[in-house]
């Protein structure tokens, strides 16, 4: 969807604050944030708090809006993605005009690409994920619904990303590995073999010195 519907940003919290910086700076009117945790009426980042989303302020209240999950928690950004979506509310990606997309490459909905990313011929990204800061995504890779891409990743070509998996900060992605649904890649990985399904993969391991 275009721009010209005024946005509120689910979520106030750092990643929220990213979403509502890069909307800004693609040319949506980002009319607010709805947070639970904070007070209606908070202003953050000359962005006012409109109220929780839930009791006080449903979502039925912005009747037009289009809205966004700028929750960095991946579960709970999944959740609030469905419950808007289920309820038929527009919620559109968010790009940020300094990216790289090439015309090959398809993005679903309610997902966020931040500055300096890079998105390469041919790549599929899937809904309510994360394309963070200088991360950059070769040709053919896939990457799951609700998956996090953290800042100044490398994902070489035909790489699979599985669904709300977890790739930390830094990380390296050699060509043709797949990371399973829910895997957590702990920052500054180099990783050149498949992981399972919600393993954990850490990068250093603590060495005693004798």
């Amino acid at each position: 969807m275009d721009n010209t519907a005024p946005l509120i940003i689910i979520g106030a919290g750092g990643h929220g604050r990213v979403a509502a910086d890069t909307a800004c700076e693609s040319g949506w009117n980002v009319s607010g944030f709805l947070d639970l945790s904070l007070i209606k009426g908070t202003q953050l980042n000359g962005i006012e708090v409109l109220g929780d989303g839930k009791n006080t302020e449903p979502f039925s209240d912005f009747t037009g809006h289009a809205f966004f999950v700028g929750i960095g928690n991946g579960s709970i950004r999944w959740r609030e993605f469905n419950t808007l979506t289920a309820a038929g509310l527009p919620v559109p990606n968010i790009i940020h005009p300094f990216t790289h997309i090439s015309s090959s490459a398809s993005i679903g909905r309610g997902t966020l690409v931040a500055a300096g990313a890079v998105v390469q011929a041919n790549v599929q990204i899937g809904d309510a994920a994360i394309i963070n800061t200088g991360a950059r995504i070769d040709h053919d890779c896939q990457i799951g619904n609700g998956a996090m891409i953290a800042p100044g990743c490398v994902l070489c070509g035909d790489v699979i990303i599985g669904a709300h998996a977890f790739i930390g900060a830094g990380s390296i992605v050699t060509p043709g590995v797949t990371i399973g649904d829910g895997a957590f890649v702990g920052a500054g990985s180099v990783v050149i073999e498949n992981i399972a399904k919600d393993a954990v993969h850490k990068p250093f391991r603590k060495l005693s010195l004798k």
